[in-house]
């Protein structure tokens, strides 16, 4: 309004400078708490935690260094074989909401237990079969590392937005990774 004074349009553009620098931090406060801090494998498929999920409970992030230096850390979350722990696994999912594969009582070394999850791994072969995109990304893959289809373990990532097949040594180190077209995701 050019009927207002030079005090009240500077009064304007501070308060609208204000308000764009609190939206401007609230976005990256959310962008940082939703960051993944960890992959976890519960029961066939990895899942993404993300920081606040680990903040709600109180667990210090720093914690993660024990299982790996990566960000994120590729964890394997143990499902307890005897009643106690399998009924305090269950009061916890029901009593605060809390997913097993962020239930951090559980968490693991992967390298430890790889070989237990190698034979839960997908069928690459027949996902490859049925879906050309994924077959060409696979192929440059393997091509630009001179590998072999043969010479990883495939196992489902899923994230908030997608879903990934991750690409493993016979070993158990992450080497690379596929997206599965968003029409494919179950």
């Amino acid at each position: 309004n050019i009927k207002k004074s030079k005090k009240e349009l500077i009064t304007d553009l501070l308060v609208i400078a204000l308000l764009q620098l609190s939206a401007l931090g609230w976005g990256v406060h959310t962008i940082y708490t939703q960051r993944p801090v960890a992959i976890v494998f519960w029961q066939g498929t990895f899942y993404t935690v993300p920081a606040v999920a680990l903040n709600d409970q109180q667990f210090d992030l720093d914690l993660l260094n024990q299982y790996g230096q990566q960000r994120p850390v590729i964890i394997y979350a143990e499902k307890p074989n005897e009643i106690i722990g399998l009924t305090a696994m269950k009061n916890i999912i029901d009593q605060h909401a809390i997913p097993p594969h962020h239930q951090t009582q559980l968490y693991r070394k992967l390298e430890s237990h790889y070989e237990d999850i190698r034979p839960l791994q997908v069928d690459i072969n027949e996902i490859i079969t049925v879906d050309a995109e994924m077959k060409t990304d696979l192929m440059a893959i393997v091509e630009k590392s001179n590998t072999q289809i043969t010479d990883y373990d495939y196992f489902p990532l899923r994230a908030k937005y997608n879903t990934i097949i991750m690409m493993f040594s016979h070993e158990g180190e992450l080497k690379n990774h596929i997206m599965v077209p968003p029409s494919n995701t179950k």
